[in-house]
């Protein structure tokens, strides 16, 4: 089923939590006939002391791949909004988790992300999650804007726990939260994943 909302917000506005969201163009060649926007979340819930960064990676029919790191570089919830200093170990639940929402320019037609590694260095030592391997398509629409999911870590004591998740109106919000504002509806495309 296809869903749509409109987000009429200001373009390149500041909000009080840093810079908001943009559409992340680094994908394209220029080449494109077809292309359009995909917005998914990437998210950490759990006890924040285990968090590792990481990021997920993506190929798509067109030849196109990359990654997109799943935190910002100082850590901060999906709305923008920075954790108070000192952290502590708070416990991030599903409805305010730690993360961000990315919005790509791809070229239209068939992706899947299919790769998550997260890592954390300390004084002696390097914790690495290397995730196994997994599918979660997505359609990349020809002029249009789709929201596609959320990839969320669940962090646990040794390890983590992965799930792709339905946020629409959670994400949209977090985004209008931040005045970032992707042009025209935005519709629902969640893909179905196999192997988490």
């Amino acid at each position: 089923m296809k869903t749509g909302i409109w987000l009429a917000i200001g373009a390149g506005a500041l909000s009080a939590c840093g810079t908001p969201p943009e559409v992340d163009r680094k994908f394209l060649t220029g080449s494109e006939a077809r292309k359009g926007v995909v917005v998914f979340s990437t998210t950490h819930t759990g006890e924040y002391r285990y968090k590792l960064s990481g990021a997920l990676s993506f190929t798509c029919d067109s030849g196109v791949k990359g990654q997109v790191d799943d935190d910002y570089a100082l850590v901060r919830y999906i709305d923008g909004e920075r954790p108070s200093i000192p952290v502590g170990n708070p416990t991030l639940r599903p409805e305010h988790p730690m993360g961000r929402i990315h919005m790509l320019e791809l070229p239209a037609g068939n992706c899947v992300f299919n790769l998550y590694r997260a890592s954390a260095s300390g004084m002696n030592t390097t914790t690495t999650l290397n995730a196994r391997p997994f599918l979660i398509p997505f359609t990349v629409p020809d002029g249009g804007v789709a929201y596609v999911g959320n990839y969320n870590m669940e962090w646990l004591p040794g390890g983590g726990r992965r799930s792709f998740n339905d946020y629409y109106d959670r994400d949209l919000a977090a985004l209008k939260t931040q005045n970032a504002s992707p042009s025209g509806p935005v519709e629902k495309r969640i893909g179905a994943p196999t192997g988490l």
